[in-house]
């Protein structure tokens, strides 16, 4: 098996007293895409911090490479970017004069690559930072990241700010980075534009690790069925089947585990075959109502 790029051990982490993140622990191995998802407040962002360095846990270790988190050096620095809508450049210089001087610290990386993104996305390299737009500010701190072709990125919310066209460019860029043997682990609330790239999937809930796996393998373990709206089916009167979603014809979509649904021999008429998405399995997870009023609070 491959040995992991990054291995989360237990880790804990609280602010003004309120924990965070109660002990989660998973790894990551190189070359996957893996979708972190979880409700506002779940500790997402607090997660990738902790994975970048940039913090540190109360308790439990965060192993890069081998290395833990607290030990890294500078070379180790230049393998991982961490990106957040929070980034600022505060800087005098043009971005171009910028580039001239920031390409210089990292030996990977790829100029013709990053004066083409330039080129795609239309930026100015001679404005100044806070003449962007928060959209186009994004997209710059992510064509640097790809330029100088580090072995992971962390993106947090990195898709919010940008319109439709640039999430499309960018997303498919960090299928190909995956695809060359990079690895990326990514935030969203707009848990479907990642359907189609996600290899892996962590799944937050209460501050520990409610689900992990290979996308495929979660999937399985679900049966997707589908009634009309207003049905009185038996088994729509089950707890253990969740809601999952509505369809364009007013039909509703629920999920029952596998093992479950194959016990019951559910007739055929009621099984949606179609593809088990993202955001199924994260309303399935996140349907009681204690976690949703947890959610609302944060």
């Amino acid at each position: 098996m491959t040995k992991p790029l990054i291995r989360v051990q237990n880790i804990q982490k609280k602010y003004q007293g309120r924990s965070i993140l109660a002990g989660p622990s998973f790894e990551i191995q190189p070359g996957t895409f893996t979708t972190l998802l979880g409700a506002n407040g779940s500790g997402k962002s607090t997660l990738l911090r902790l994975i970048s360095g940039a913090e540190f846990p109360d308790s439990g270790e965060v192993f890069f490479k081998d290395m833990r988190a607290q030990s890294w050096q500078i070379p180790h620095k230049r393998d991982m970017f961490y990106i957040n809508e929070n980034i600022q450049i505060e800087s005098s210089l043009t971005m171009g004069e910028f580039v001239e001087k920031f390409r210089q610290f990292f030996p990977r990386w790829h100029h013709e690559f990053f004066l083409q993104m330039v080129k795609d996305r239309r930026l100015d390299m001679n404005a100044h930072y806070h003449q962007y737009s928060r959209g186009q500010k994004m997209q710059f701190n992510l064509i640097l990241a790809l330029a100088a072709k580090p072995e992971v990125l962390l993106l947090d919310e990195i898709t919010s700010v940008m319109d439709v066209y640039a999430r499309r460019y960018f997303l498919g860029l960090l299928h190909r980075f995956c695809q060359a043997g990079q690895t990326v682990v990514m935030t969203t609330n707009i848990i479907s534009e990642l359907q189609y790239y996600t290899s892996h999937l962590l799944l937050l809930q209460n501050g520990k690790m409610k689900l992990q796996g290979r996308l495929d393998e979660v999937r399985g373990g679900f049966v997707k069925l589908r009634f009309a709206h207003g049905s009185t089916h038996p088994l729509l009167a089950r707890t253990d089947l969740r809601w999952a979603g509505v369809n364009g014809d007013g039909s509703e979509n629920f999920l029952l585990k596998k093992e479950t649904a194959d016990q019951l021999a559910i007739e055929d008429l009621y099984i949606d075959r179609r593809e088990i998405t993202l955001e199924d399995i994260f309303i399935y997870h996140y349907a009681d109502a204690e976690e949703v009023d947890h959610a609302n609070a944060a």
